[in-house]
């Protein structure tokens, strides 16, 4: 048994690939070849004969003989599969091939249907996104304002994480190579779900397993070195900063919890509930706290966007993206967008033993 690099609160039974899921959760999958089954709290992948450091791939199957099609996609995920499990595929890591990779503000097309949860918008289907994933596991964590600038994490193979960051001139290139922010580093605890403030001298981030703490840094300038991290003191999971840096939106329980303060750098006041727990796994709110992005543990609805009138006001049902434009995969963990959320990001298992990232803008 170890700790699984796909999230902290997962835990892998090697042998069986059993996969528990996060704690307080009431659902759990088992899957066995390409068949989902409900099961309690765990998720079970039962590979077979199939060689596989993937929870949706084989990179050796008996059956895939054809060294143009090598690969064994056992759930269907795949594009080219059409939903059909045990089919046998080209390489899913390489770059061009169905799963594209993208980056930029014009790399996807419009959907023709809704697919937004919001009036006036259309996202385009998700896809691969250029220069960040690896075989390594990476997890989605903040875009600055303009979108040009991502904070995410990376696992490594001792099961502890990192946190990159990305960049790019403008929204219509990918990002470049991520590298590490190595000032953030420390070795005997996980980081994860880093937020940066709209200034860009404030960062937030999940550290350890569970529910934190939440830890924060500072600098001078966008481009200094961060301060040394220090606890904040709070639980919970994808810390997320509103505009002025007043208000914080924090998964907690799979419910989404407000805290405030009354200026930056001071002291946040005990949390408010705004969405009872319903399997959420991370929240990402606009910089007016009028939207937030969520994911959760539903297979029919794991992305979603609720909105509001005011702050005043509570938020309306969340609404789902249409799921024919995500990318597929077991579950959603993160979701993020930039301020005038027209991009969007989110983490799910395509690749390699874990998470990769995907990418789509409003049109």
């Amino acid at each position: 048994m170890v700790n699984s690099p796909l999230h902290p609160s997962r835990t892998v039974f090697e042998g069986a690939r059993l996969v528990a899921t996060a704690p307080g959760s009431d659902t759990a999958r088992v899957r066995l070849d390409g068949t989902l089954l409900r099961l309690g709290l765990v998720t079970v992948i039962f590979l077979g004969g199939c060689k596989a450091y993937d929870a949706l791939y084989c990179d050796e199957d008996r059956k895939c003989t054809d060294s143009t099609r090598p690969f064994c996609d056992l759930t269907g995920a795949y594009p080219a599969s059409e939903g059909i499990g045990r089919t046998c595929i080209p390489s899913p890591f390489d770059a061009g091939a169905d799963i594209a990779d993208a980056g930029s503000g014009d790399a996807s097309a419009p959907h023709d249907a809704t697919g937004d949860a919001s009036v006036g918008c259309r996202w385009g289907r998700f896809s691969r996104l250029a220069n960040v994933n690896t075989r390594d596991n990476e997890s989605v964590g903040s875009l600055d304002a303009e979108g040009l600038t991502l904070y995410m994490a990376r696992y490594r193979a001792d099961g502890q994480s990192d946190i990159f960051v990305a960049t790019r001139s403008t929204a219509a290139e990918a990002f470049g190579v991520p590298v590490e922010v190595v000032e953030l580093r420390d070795d005997e605890l996980q980081e994860y779900g880093p937020d940066i403030s709209a200034t860009d001298l404030e960062i937030f981030y999940a550290s350890g397993l569970g529910l934190g703490p939440i830890m924060t840094a500072s600098r001078e300038t966008p481009t200094s070195t961060f301060s040394t991290p220090v606890s904040t003191d709070m639980g919970g999971l994808h810390p997320s900063l509103s505009g002025d840096g007043l208000s914080m939106y924090i998964v907690r329980n799979e419910t989404v919890e407000r805290r405030t303060r009354s200026k930056v750098g001071g002291s946040w006041s005990a949390p408010t509930s705004i969405l009872p727990g319903d399997g959420y796994q991370s929240a990402d709110v606009s910089p007016d706290e009028l939207r937030l992005l969520l994911t959760n543990e539903d297979d029919d609805a794991p992305v979603l966007i609720a909105e509001r009138d005011s702050v005043e006001d509570d938020f309306r049902s969340p609404v789902p993206l249409d799921a024919d434009i995500l990318p597929g995969g077991p579950y959603y963990l993160e979701a993020t967008w930039n301020a005038d959320q027209t991009q969007m990001i989110v983490a799910t298992p395509q690749s390699g033993f874990g998470l990769d990232l995907f990418y789509s803008t409003c049109q």
